[in-house]
């Protein structure tokens, strides 16, 4: 739920700030001509993609794709709105053990050649047991029941996010933290902290391979986003050309930015937005 905040504040009344499952208003007023006519318009060829992956025969699989896609309509060529960042704050009080909290800045879209900078600089922040956040915030100050920070990426527009659970009393002194955390990554990232997370990602896309529905899914994936499979090869490549200083260049560009604050539970002691602004940009 505090995420279909997070992204709505993040976009307002643009589809990327639509909630994927809709409103309860409008999942009373579908009808099967409704989803018909929405099949119709969307899932068409021209914007399909079809990837197999595993002990495949490729001339059958061709043969197959022709003989049960004939019907499909050519329709589907769509241009969608581009992404439209608005930001801003968003709370909400309820009745809850915790009080949820998602932090975010815009970032770059998956095209950007900084994109790799950025996924590395979520990692070091939020990105397990090993991460900043999670050693300063839950192991050494007790503020959070659980951290993370993750950067998500689409074709025009991508945020860096931070979430976290905490306790209603706590709230108060977690967000000034985390500005704080968001700031010193700016000069104090070290190269065993960037190399330790590069080795991370390596390791979790070469292990990736071993699935075929992880590989079918990888395909389908690029094909859709860049209209060519990426080898590994490129990946790892990109991946190794981050450094130190492109790391810290990436975290100096998202402090510019407007941030996007929800909250969610007991959020009496919640940092102001005003204040939470005059932090990250102190």
């Amino acid at each position: 739920m505090v995420f279909d905040y997070f992204q709505s504040t993040c976009f307002g009344d643009h589809p990327m700030g639509w909630a994927t499952l809709g409103t309860e208003e409008i999942i009373h007023s579908l009808t099967p001509e409704a989803v018909k006519a929405y099949m119709d318009r969307h899932y068409g060829v021209k914007n399909m993609v079809f990837a197999a992956s595993g002990n495949i025969d490729h001339d059958q699989l061709c043969d197959l794709a022709k003989k049960y896609f004939t019907k499909v309509t050519d329709k589907g060529d769509q241009t969608p709105k581009p992404a439209e960042y608005v930001g801003g704050d968003k709370r909400e009080t309820k009745e809850l053990e915790q009080v949820h909290v998602v932090l975010g800045l815009p970032t770059v879209n998956s095209f950007d050649p900084t994109y790799y900078d950025n996924v590395i600089l979520a990692s070091i922040l939020g990105g397990g047991m090993a991460s900043r956040l999670f050693h300063e915030i839950r192991e050494k100050r007790g503020l959070v029941y659980t951290i993370s920070a993750d950067q998500y990426s689409y074709s025009d527009a991508g945020m860096l996010t931070i979430y976290a659970g905490t306790g209603p009393k706590e709230v108060a002194e977690l967000l000034p933290v985390i500005c704080e955390e968001l700031k010193n990554a700016v000069n104090t990232i070290t190269e065993e902290e960037v190399n330790r997370s590069k080795n991370q990602m390596q390791a979790g896309l070469l292990m990736g391979l071993e699935g075929t529905s992880n590989r079918c899914e990888r395909l389908a994936k690029h094909m859709h986003m860049f209209n060519r499979p990426i080898p590994m090869a490129e990946t790892l490549e990109k991946i190794n050309k981050v450094t130190v200083q492109s790391v810290q260049e990436a975290c100096k560009r998202i402090l510019k930015q407007k941030p996007t604050l929800t909250t969610l539970g007991l959020v009496d002691h919640v940092l102001s937005y005003d204040d939470l602004v005059a932090k990250l940009s102190a």
